[in-house]
C-alpha cells in the first residue's frame, strides 16, 4: 500500500467472479428458465396430440338386416365389409325371425364365421339398428354404421367415414347419400308423390355413420313412432333421420375421395324390395308429419 494525498491506492483483491455472475444472473439464467419453459410446452402439447390419438374413435360396429327373400347376397355384403382398409371390430346382422336366420346361415356356414348373427324383435327394416343390449356393449367412444343387404362395399369406405367424422367433431351422423331440406324423396309412383323433406334425410343403404350417443334412446323413439304412425315401420330412414332432427343433432354428407371405386349395388331383387310393393311416397310423407308433430 503507498499513499498520494487524496487518493487510497491500497491495492484489493480483484472479483474475479462478479463477472461470471452478472452474465449467469442477467443473461444465462433467463434463457434457460424461458428454454425449459418452451421445452414443458412442447412435452405438453405433445402429451396433449397422444391423448387425442388416443381419444379417437376409430372402433367401428356393423350392424344390417336382411330378409329371407334377400339373404342370397349376404355373403358378398360381408365379405366387403371384412375386407376394409379399417376393418369394423364387429359385424352384427339383426333378424326378425326363424326363417330369415336359417336363410343367413345357410348362405355364412361355410366362410364369414366372425359375424354375428342375432334373433332380434322385428321392426322391418329398421331392424338393423342395434337393440339398447346391442348399444351397451359398444364403447362409447366407438362409431356405429349402419349398412343395407345388397351392396357391396367400396374398401375404403370405412376408413373415409371415420376421417370425415373424426375432423367433423360437430357432425353426430354422416352418410354417404343425405337428402338435404327442401329436397324430394322419392314416392315410386305411388299416389302421393314425392316427398318434401323438411330435415336432413339420412340413407343407410351406401352407409350411414352415427357416433354412439346419436343412438341412445332410438329404441322408445321408434315405438312412440310406429304407435303414432304405423307406416313408419317401412322408412326406417325417414324416422331415424327424424330422431337426430328432434335432437338437434347434425346428419352431414361424406364427400370420398375423387378416386374412390364405387360400391356395387348387388340388387335386392324385385320380391325382396320394399319400394317396388309399398306405397313409399305415402309412407315417407305420413312419417315425417308424425316426427314433426312429436317434436
Amino acid at each position: 500500500t503507498f499513499r498520494v494525498q487524496g487518493l487510497d491506492t491500497s491495492l484489493k483483491p480483484i472479483p474475479l467472479m462478479s463477472g461470471l455472475q452478472v452474465f449467469c444472473k442477467t443473461l444465462l439464467l433467463p434463457w434457460l428458465v424461458s428454454s425449459l419453459g418452451h421445452l414443458q410446452t412442447w412435452v405438453d402439447e405433445r402429451g396433449d396430440a397422444h391423448n387425442r390419438r388416443q381419444a379417437l374413435p376409430t372402433e367401428v360396429f356393423v350392424f344390417l338386416t336382411t330378409t329371407a327373400l334377400r339373404a342370397h347376397n349376404i355373403h358378398r355384403v360381408t365379405a366387403s365389409l371384412a375386407s376394409q382398409t379399417l376393418k369394423p371390430r364387429q359385424i352384427t346382422i339383426n333378424m326378425g325371425d326363424n326363417g330369415t336366420m336359417a336363410a343367413v346361415s345357410e348362405q355364412l356356414k361355410e366362410n364369414h364365421l366372425g359375424v354375428h348373427v342375432e334373433l332380434v324383435p322385428e321392426h322391418g327394416p329398421g331392424t338393423k339398428y342395434p337393440t339398447p343390449a346391442q348399444l351397451n356393449q359398444v364403447p362409447a367412444n366407438a362409431f356405429v354404421l349402419i349398412v343395407d343387404d345388397d351392396w357391396s362395399y367400396t374398401p375404403t369406405l370405412i376408413e373415409q367415414m371415420v376421417r370425415f367424422m373424426t375432423t367433423h367433431p360437430t357432425v353426430d351422423a354422416g352418410g354417404i347419400f343425405v337428402r338435404g331440406v327442401g329436397e324430394k324423396a322419392p314416392g315410386y309412383q305411388s299416389e302421393c308423390g314425392d316427398t318434401l323433406v323438411k330435415y336432413a334425410l339420412g340413407y343407410a343403404s351406401n352407409g350411414l355413420l352415427f357416433r354412439k350417443f346419436a343412438l341412445d334412446g332410438l329404441d322408445q323413439f321408434r315405438e312412440r313412432m310406429l304407435n303414432l304412425e304405423p307406416q313408419c315401420k317401412f322408412v326406417d330412414d325417414m324416422y331415424v333421420s327424424g330422431f337426430q332432427h328432434m335432437h338437434g343433432r347434425k346428419i352431414a354428407k361424406v364427400e370420398l375421395d375423387a378416386q374412390t371405386e364405387a360400391s356395387v349395388d348387388l340388387g335386392g331383387g324385385k320380391d325382396g324390395a320394399l319400394r317396388t310393393h309399398h306405397k313409399r311416397g305415402c309412407e315417407n310423407t305420413a312419417c315425417q308429419n308424425a316426427v314433426l308433430r312429436s317434436v
